[in-house]
């Protein structure tokens, strides 16, 4: 009687969901998957050569909006295919969570890939986070069970059970949680496939000592465990401790002679449709969230959007055009660190400000590369005026590298270029009149 009174404070407690969900019903990349007389909220990526699809559960105080850049990185750096489910109550999944709904929806999805989709079970693979290990794990044994041979499992930052990872932040919290929620030590003994593990050491919310447990239970004779100096549980870099030894992984256990072909996936336009009641859920959630005080940040990634990422993000930034002001939100819980992989590409043409008295080589990687020395602060971009006197045959392009050499022997030319025809800021410009250049 005491159990079924203190389950939904447990529940409550055991899923922060956020409010109001942090994505807007038209997300780019956002399906809609039927189960039932529901629809389960999903993002979608695609890739056009990718042999495998990752069926990936994301960690809790998190929904769809606040791992849209985790998963589209994982998916564009791991070249396969990526659907990130939505449990039942967070984001724009309406209901309370708990973990039979968040165990079944997962299931309908793999169902709905395998009978809808046609993607054959030996192409997927299961991916959970943090929370998202208890569902993973659970429907990879179930599978076992029922003789269904899938890709492989990775699981990162799991537990043993949410009683033992309760005990570890507080043992007053795990006298009011039960034991036999999401035992991951007892499903792992079950998984034959194979297995990685991903964990940091510095993880002071799930010690990295439960996935060393998990990994010597599980029988599987293709199993890994990576664990990480640096990462801790709610900051990594998505390079040296996802995506390095995922496709490792993926090399070594999952792909083989039969995978070796790309799948192609077609979702069907009725699944980009959005459900009319979920309007009428993210205008309540916005509501009840306005009653409590300023809504948290909601990402809208439309076409005119820019996505911009840093070495560390440790709060979500947005800026306000009529307000002129930048707003710094905290983070939620479970987001990553995502480091900056590939840099912005240069612009086209980009004009380089050369200040005076600076001898500075034209470098356009875009455009072509001209050798000259500019002695005056001037603008220099590919079009630049030749000196005069002298023709401007189109310059071989050279390697970045050799630009400094051949300034060193003396085979640039130098140009004088007259200071009334440039466009200089009007302290540079006296300043060069004063100095006669």
């Amino acid at each position: 009687m005491g159990g079924v009174l203190l389950k939904p404070i447990i529940d409550r407690a055991l899923f922060p969901k956020p409010v109001p969900p942090r994505y807007k019903p038209h997300l780019q990349n956002l399906i809609w998957i039927p189960a039932g007389d529901a629809t389960i909220p999903c993002l979608f990526f695609s890739q056009p050569l990718a042999t495998h699809l990752f069926l990936y559960s994301h960690g809790n105080a998190s929904d769809l909006g606040t791992i849209y850049y985790e998963s589209q990185k994982l998916s564009n750096f791991l070249n396969v295919h990526f659907i990130a489910v939505e449990y039942c109550g967070y984001g724009l999944y309406p209901g309370e969570p708990s973990e039979e709904k968040i165990n079944v929806g997962l299931e309908k999805v793999l169902r709905y890939a395998i009978t809808e989709l046609k993607i054959p079970p030996n192409r997927i693979v299961l991916f959970g986070r943090s929370l998202g290990t208890g569902p993973s794990s659970r429907l990879a044994a179930k599978l076992e069970e029922q003789l269904i041979k899938i890709g492989g499992v990775i699981l990162q930052s799991p537990f043993t059970s949410i009683f033992e990872a309760a005990k570890n932040l507080s043992f007053a919290a795990s006298l009011f949680m039960s034991d036999e929620v999401w035992q991951n030590i007892r499903e792992v003994k079950a998984i034959s496939t194979p297995l990685l593990l991903l964990h940091g050491k510095q993880d002071k919310v799930i010690p990295h000592c439960m996935s060393t447990q998990l990994y010597h239970a599980c029988p599987s004779k293709h199993k890994r465990l990576k664990l990480s100096d640096s990462a801790n549980h709610n900051r990594f870099e998505l390079f040296h401790d996802l995506i390095k030894p995922i496709s490792k992984f993926l090399t070594d256990f999952v792909e083989s002679k039969d995978t070796r072909m790309p799948i192609r996936i077609i979702i069907p336009k009725l699944l980009r449709r959005v459900p009319s009641g979920v309007f009428q859920v993210h205008h309540k959630s916005s509501r009840q969230s306005s009653s409590d005080g300023p809504p948290p940040l909601v990402i809208d990634l439309s076409e005119d959007t820019e996505v911009q990422e840093g070495k560390e993000i440790e709060s979500l930034e947005h800026s306000s055009k009529e307000e002129g002001k930048v707003e710094t939100l905290p983070a939620p819980a479970d987001l990553p660190t995502l480091p900056s992989i590939i840099p912005d590409p240069p612009r086209r043409n980009a004009p380089i400000y050369v200040p005076p008295g600076r001898l500075t080589p034209t470098a356009h990687v875009s455009g072509g590369t001209r050798n000259t020395l500019i002695a005056s602060g001037v603008h220099a971009g590919r079009n630049s005026p030749p000196a005069s006197g002298q023709s401007s045959p189109r310059a071989k392009r050279p390697a970045l590298g050799d630009v400094g050499r051949r300034m060193s022997s003396g085979s640039s030319r130098r140009m004088r270029l007259d200071s009334s025809n440039s466009r200089l800021p009007p302290a540079v410009q006296e300043e060069a009149d004063s100095t006669g250049v």
